[in-house]
């Protein structure tokens, strides 16, 4: 099974070392693309602070997981002192999301090849049915599964990554608008 444990731990402790780096986790990986229950239940956790705005560090994590139900007395400590010490700086976070979820779609695409190839070898109907009506709900879990790991950027990338760009609607820029942008978005 694609799995890569080593880059989950890394972007774990990476988030608990610097809360600075949540929001790029958070917008790169979604909790189902963590392979190992424990990391996903650790992400669950630190998702949920982030969306109620709470402090991420290794304390508020550990409590939180305890209000959720999913701290392990035996355990949960000592992993979550582990991915620290594993974890030698969060600066290379955005690498260790992008091999997450490469193995991410690398696991969705093989459970959909053999789902919609057991469909064909069990003769459910022609490949018009089974794409069209003929069993929906494994080919649109499938696609659905794809869909999801195949994350294009979200809307509104561009007013994040370049926040000094004026807006213009489509069509409407003036002249001196357009030159600017030709020449660069600093020029007056």
């Amino acid at each position: 099974t694609p799995q890569a444990l080593e880059a989950e731990q890394s972007v774990l402790g990476s988030m608990l070392i610097d809360e600075r780096c949540v929001p790029d986790v958070v917008g790169m990986l979604q909790p189902e693309d963590f392979y190992l229950r424990q990391n996903r239940e650790i992400y669950e956790t630190i998702y949920t602070m982030f969306n109620f705005s709470e402090k991420i560090d290794p304390v508020t994590v550990l409590n939180k997981m305890k209000e959720r139900g999913v701290y392990d007395e035996q355990r949960s400590y000592d992993y979550i002192a582990q991915l620290l010490k594993i974890t030698p700086t969060a600066a290379n976070v955005k690498q260790y999301c992008t091999i997450v979820h490469d193995k991410s779609l690398l696991r969705a695409l093989a459970t959909a090849s053999s789902e919609i190839t057991e469909m064909v070898y069990d003769g459910v109907g022609t490949a018009q049915e089974m794409l069209e009506d003929g069993h929906p709900e494994a080919v649109v879990r499938n696609r659905e599964l794809i869909q999801r790991t195949l994350r294009l950027p979200p809307l509104g990338f561009a007013d994040r990554d370049f926040p000094h760009r004026r807006r213009y609607p489509v069509g409407l820029q003036p002249f001196h608008a357009v030159r600017r942008g030709i020449r660069g978005i600093h020029d007056h």
